[in-house]
C-alpha cells in the first residue's frame, strides 16, 4: 500500500526535529539524547514526536541521512564546478567529469569519515572561501587534479563551518544501531579513489600512480587533520588542507 505523502505541516514539524536531534546530538552526544529531550526542546510533547517517529533510532536516522544528504551534495557541487569546463573548451569535448558520479560511484550513503586513535570517528574541517581551485605554491593545478583538490577543501570548509554536523556523523556511526556506515566503509575509499583515477586518466598523475592506495593516504590525512583540530581547536585546518594537497603534486604529477 502506497505511503500517504506528508502534509506540508508534518514535513515542517519532519525538518523541525531533525534540526534539533542535529543539534541535541552534537551537544550532548548518542546516549545524552532521549526523545523527551528532543521533545522538550521542539516544544511539543514525546507522543508528538512518536507520530512523526517511532522511535529514538528513527530520529537519529534521518537526522544522520539529513546530514550525509547535505555534505554529498556540497561536495559534489564543488566537484562538479571544477571540472566542468569553459565554454570554448566544449566545442572540442562535451563531456566534462561529472562530482556527483565519481563521488557516487561507490553507495553515496556511506560517510566519509575515518577513525582517530581517541576511538572517535572523524571528519575534515577548514574556513571556506580560502584559496581558490587548483592553486597552490607547486603551481596551477589541471582539470583531473582539481576534483580531488576541490573534494578535500570543500569537505573541510563544509564541516568547519558546520560543527554540528561533524558531531553529529561522528555519533550515529559510532554509537546508534541503526547507522549502517562505517569508518573504514569501503565506498569512502572507492570514491576518493575515482577522482584519483579520473586525474591519472587526464595524465595529471604519473601512469604509475596506485588509485587504491593513495585514496587510503588522501583519507587518512583528513581524518589526522580533523584528530589534531578535535583535540586542538586553534589547529589551522585551512593550512593544513593546502599543505596535503602541495604534497599530493609533488608526490603524484
Amino acid at each position: 500500500m502506497p505511503t500517504k505523502p506528508l502534509t506540508l505541516t508534518e514535513q515542517t514539524r519532519r525538518a523541525q526535529l531533525i534540526s534539533v536531534t542535529i543539534e541535541l546530538i552534537a551537544r550532548h552526544h548518542y546516549t545524552g539524547t532521549s526523545l523527551a529531550r528532543i521533545a522538550e526542546a521542539a516544544g511539543i510533547s514525546k507522543a508528538a514526536v512518536l507520530y512523526h517517529f517511532p522511535s529514538k533510532d528513527a530520529v537519529v536516522q534521518a537526522a544522520y541521512d539529513s546530514v550525509i544528504d547535505a555534505v554529498t551534495a556540497h561536495v559534489g557541487a564543488a566537484v562538479e564546478a571544477a571540472t566542468r569546463r569553459p565554454t570554448s573548451d566544449k566545442a572540442e569535448s562535451n563531456e566534462a567529469v561529472s562530482g556527483e558520479a565519481l563521488l557516487n560511484e561507490a553507495a553515496p550513503s556511506e560517510a566519509p569519515l575515518g577513525e582517530a586513535t581517541s576511538g572517535e570517528a572523524t571528519l575534515g574541517e577548514a574556513t571556506s572561501g580560502e584559496a581558490t581551485l587548483g592553486e597552490a605554491t607547486s603551481g596551477e593545478a589541471t582539470l583531473g587534479e582539481a576534483a580531488l583538490e576541490a573534494y578535500i577543501r570543500s569537505l573541510i570548509g563544509y564541516l568547519r563551518e558546520n560543527p554540528t554536523h561533524t558531531r553529529m556523523i561522528i555519533e550515529a556511526i559510532g554509537e546508534a544501531p541503526t547507522v549502517g556506515d562505517t569508518p573504514n566503509a569501503p565506498s569512502r575509499h572507492q570514491s576518493v579513489a575515482a577522482l584519483i583515477t579520473a586525474a591519472r586518466e587526464a595524465g595529471d598523475y604519473r601512469p604509475d600512480v596506485d588509485p587504491s592506495v593513495t585514496a587510503v593516504i588522501v583519507n587518512g590525512a583528513l581524518d589526522a587533520i580533523v584528530a589534531e583540530n578535535l583535540s586542538d581547536p586553534t589547529f589551522d585546518t585551512t593550512a593544513a588542507a593546502e599543505s596535503l594537497i602541495n604534497l599530493l603534486r609533488r608526490s603524484l604529477r
